[in-house]
């Protein structure tokens, strides 16, 4: 999986910011050398997600305010359910989507396209 990371930077995230843009190169790579093989490969780019992650922090309470400080910064005021990504993952595997080849699907509340410099 992509990220937003990919495509907009933060201090101190380079290292997995950089792994992230190598991944939808890659991914654009693929999908010319494998769309004759009737292989599509696309990325999806998500923006703060309400996953268990969070949960990994040293204590309930630094998880809580790391996840209070994405949706005050995000256009959305929220984070991602991990299902509205994997709907978008289900359209992307179905032949509904057999024109899409090599895209990175953004799919942030608005991170990426309206947020201030430095949030």
């Amino acid at each position: 999986n992509a990220s937003v990371g990919a495509r907009k930077g933060w201090p101190t995230t380079s290292t997995v910011s950089t792994c992230k843009a190598a991944v939808v190169h890659l991914a654009r790579i693929l999908s010319a050398e494998l769309v004759d093989r009737g292989i599509r490969v696309n990325t999806i780019s998500p923006g703060p997600t309400d996953t268990a992650m969070f949960g990994r922090f040293q204590g309930e309470e630094q998880g809580q305010a790391v996840k209070d400080v994405l949706r005050t910064n995000n256009p959305s005021k929220r984070m991602a359910d991990p299902l509205e990504i994997a709907k978008l993952a289900v359209y992307l595997a179905s032949d509904d989507s057999a024109y899409v080849v090599g895209a990175d699907f953004l799919i942030d509340g608005g991170v990426t396209a309206i947020s201030p410099v430095g949030a």
